[in-house]
């Protein structure tokens, strides 16, 4: 029940990123939802009376419902409440619509970086048959086998995803959370998550995994629903110790920057953050000192 880090800046500028992308492309990928969060206990009824009242929570804690007054598909026992400003980013729709964009502009190839290949030379960054003055990393947590920025301390946290689908059970369009969140899509179908754990640092889908998963949805509903799995993913966030993302220049090799540490909350932190180092490299405009890795050199 805490508004994340920095959100007033970060969704304002997600979402004009994410309304450009579909006016440039004729594509859908953001959806404004509010998420009905669901009360676990008295004391987080508390807690949610003092963020109705706060006033950094106007317009963005909604009032709250006594236990029922939500969809009566969802198990309700001490009351939820709804987090206005909220939504989802169709991340793969987003991302096909790009790969395609710069394949046929030829600005993208799609294979495995051998960071030993990129040399610098009289000024510039030498990959192959490629030649820049300056080379962004933004590789999630493959940075910690990158030798310029590998010292950064990253903490990666692996987590887990469901697509489900049921023919019985039904919901209004909303991002639904009880210890676990439940989005429902067209056609019957839902996503639920997510896992996390920072132990296993695997990036493929576990039947442990699977198993948390449908347990924690069929805990939420409030009747038992027949459902079947129709995709298992997983992946690993590239979360930081302060929980700040990593932008900024290498001390010391000159033309190297890196865009990372996004956590879970890459969606809403990335446009911004893109923002800030596209203007930092070009127009010298400062870093916020939250993000910049300055603070680790």
């Amino acid at each position: 029940m805490t508004k994340s880090w920095n959100i007033d800046t970060l969704l304002p500028e997600a979402i004009r990123t994410y309304q450009s992308i579909e006016r440039y492309f004729g594509i859908k990928v953001y959806y404004p939802m509010p998420v009905r969060r669901y009360c676990q206990n008295a004391e987080d009824v508390k807690r949610c009376g003092r963020r109705i009242r706060n006033p950094r929570y106007l317009g963005v804690v909604g009032n709250y419902c006594k236990a029922g007054a939500g969809p009566s598909a969802i198990r309700d026992t001490h009351g939820s409440f709804q987090i206005l400003k909220a939504g989802y980013v169709d991340l793969p729709v987003l991302i096909q619509a790009l790969q395609k964009h710069f394949i046929a502009e030829g600005k993208l190839q799609d294979e495995q970086f051998n960071y030993s290949t990129l040399q610098a030379n009289a000024g510039n960054w030498c990959y192959k048959n490629l030649k820049a003055k300056r080379v962004v990393f933004c590789e999630g947590t493959g940075v910690t086998r990158n030798p310029w920025f590998q010292h950064l301390p990253l903490t990666p946290a692996k987590g887990e995803t469901l697509i489900l689908s049921s023919a019985s059970l039904k919901l209004p369009p909303s991002i639904y959370h009880s210890t676990k969140w439940l989005l429902p899509y067209e056609a019957k179908r839902f996503r639920v998550g997510a896992t996390y754990d920072e132990s296993d640092l695997d990036p493929t889908p576990t039947a442990a995994g699977q198993a948390e998963l449908l347990s924690n949805t069929k805990a939420i509903l409030s009747e038992d629903h027949t459902l079947q799995v129709e995709a298992h993913m997983a992946g690993l966030r590239p979360s930081t110790q302060d929980a700040r993302p990593f932008l900024g220049r290498h001390p010391d090799a000159s033309g190297l920057f890196i865009l990372n540490g996004l956590g879970s909350k890459g969606a809403s932190v990335g446009p911004e953050m893109s923002r800030q180092l596209i203007n930092h490299i070009f127009d010298n405009e400062a870093l916020d000192h939250e993000v910049d890795i300055a603070r680790y050199t």
